[in-house]
């Protein structure tokens, strides 16, 4: 379990970055393993310092692909939770916005491929001045076969299937 010191590091990293404009990417910055959720930030700047408002647009989510195997079941998983995370949160990104996915593993089962993921995404706003960001932790597992794709956001571990362990089924 993470200490205080650890928690209290990484929240002062993450400020920092809110006022540096950095946004660090998935493989520059781990999580602690209790983060879930968003933590947004705050620092007052003066009006003029806003930069322009982009306009996401949502993204597509990824065709399955015809033939599975570890390699395809990987790629299509990270690719179908970037876009489902950008999807989740382009509403509120204003200023930036960046989702990172990295694979952890991928485990075969008798009728498809479990694939775990980590990564984060990161978006800001800034409104009169007031310049906001929020990170989000990614973890998540999938079932993916040529037929179903199940998502359990937050599992236990890596080998949680979604498909017999709560995940919601995302396509079909």
């Amino acid at each position: 379990m993470p200490s205080t010191a650890l928690h209290l590091a990484v929240l002062a990293c993450v400020l920092l970055a809110g006022c540096s404009g950095f946004v660090p990417s998935a493989t520059e910055t781990t999580p602690p393993p209790s983060s879930t959720g968003t933590t947004p930030t705050t620092t007052e700047l003066s009006e003029n310092e806003c930069p322009a408002a982009t306009d996401y647009e949502q993204k597509s989510l990824p065709e399955k692909p015809t033939n599975f195997s570890k390699e395809t079941a990987a790629k299509f998983a990270a690719a179908y939770e970037k876009a489902f995370v950008w999807n989740e949160h382009e509403e509120q990104a204003e200023t930036e916005f960046q989702v990172n996915t990295r694979v952890r593993a991928v485990n075969e089962t008798d009728t498809g491929y479990v694939v775990q993921l980590d990564g984060s995404a990161t978006y800001s706003a800034c409104s009169n001045g007031a310049h906001s960001v929020a990170d989000v932790w990614l973890h998540t597992n999938y079932f993916v076969n040529e037929t179903t794709v199940i998502r359990l956001a937050y599992p236990e571990n890596r080998t949680t299937n979604p498909r017999t362990n709560g995940g919601n089924v995302v396509e079909h």
